[in-house]
């Protein structure tokens, strides 16, 4: 058998149809966000509703949801789908957190210089 990889990560692959990187690299594709970003407005209509402050509550709620997910999933408990589902509670309220908190799109800016910063560490590393 050939030696083939991912498209999408790069990793090795056993058959062209199997990634064992599948469930991350389907994540990293740009179509993944549209459906979160196409929802500011019933994100804003959340913050309106439930409040500012309510809203912060809740995102750090969902973040330690999803930390206890990532906790039980690395003690061998591989239940992806609540794990998965702890993720998407936690992008819906950062959604939430930069309408509240980013007028002017620095998270983009953060985004971008720490991934630039990611890779310049990673090629160091080879």
């Amino acid at each position: 058998m050939s030696r083939e990889n991912c498209n999408n990560c790069g990793k090795f692959i056993k058959s062209k149809n199997e990634c064992a990187a599948k469930k991350i690299c389907d994540c990293l594709k740009m179509q993944y966000w549209e459906p979160i970003k196409n929802n500011t407005e019933i994100y804003q209509q959340a913050i309106n509703v439930y409040g500012f402050r309510n809203q912060a509550d809740m995102a750090i709620e969902e973040m330690a949801e999803l930390i206890k997910e990532i906790s039980k999933w690395k003690r061998g408990n591989r239940n992806f789908k609540e794990l998965l589902e702890e993720i998407a509670d936690v992008e819906i309220m950062m959604m939430q957190m930069r309408l509240m908190f980013d007028d002017e799109n620095e998270v983009d800016t953060f985004i971008e210089q720490k991934t630039k910063r990611l890779k310049s560490r990673m090629e160091g590393e080879k």
